[in-house]
């Protein structure tokens, strides 16, 4: 039995007209994350080649439904020391919109917004409580 030397990686947005969208080394790390801009529907193949260049047939042909993905820290500390002193996203993948709400430590909402603007990779809140430390920082 010959082990495999690559893989590649192909992905379809229909499940039939599948393209090349990366080969990985056998001897690599074997993970890849493939995050398009448009987002993540789409199926996937993945096939084997042996070293003397011979591709085997498709993998069983995986699909997958699009998966946003939003991750925010769970505390912020504005007081300008230089850490955690700005909220933002620590993970976005294709979420356009937020709706934001903090709560105090026995659980009564104290601010909510849908309000935000994007600066760069940074989400400044446009009203309320939280938005006079972001605007100072300009």
């Amino acid at each position: 039995i010959e082990i495999a030397a690559s893989f590649n990686i192909y992905y379809s947005t229909d499940s039939m007209n599948f393209e090349l969208i990366e080969n990985i080394s056998a001897s690599d790390e074997l993970s890849y994350a493939h995050l398009p801009s448009f987002g993540l529907d789409g199926c996937y193949a993945i096939t084997a080649i042996d070293s003397l260049g011979n591709e085997g047939e498709f993998s069983n042909i995986h699909c997958v439904n699009n998966c946003p993905i939003y991750t925010l820290p769970n505390t912020f500390t504005p007081n300008s020391d230089g850490a955690n002193d700005a909220f933002v996203p620590i993970k976005n993948f294709f979420v356009e919109e937020v709706d934001f709400q903090v709560f105090n430590r026995w659980g009564n909402k104290i601010f909510e917004t849908t309000a935000f603007k994007v600066y760069g990779s940074t989400y400044l809140i446009i009203c309320g409580k939280l938005s006079s430390y972001h605007e100072n920082q300009k």
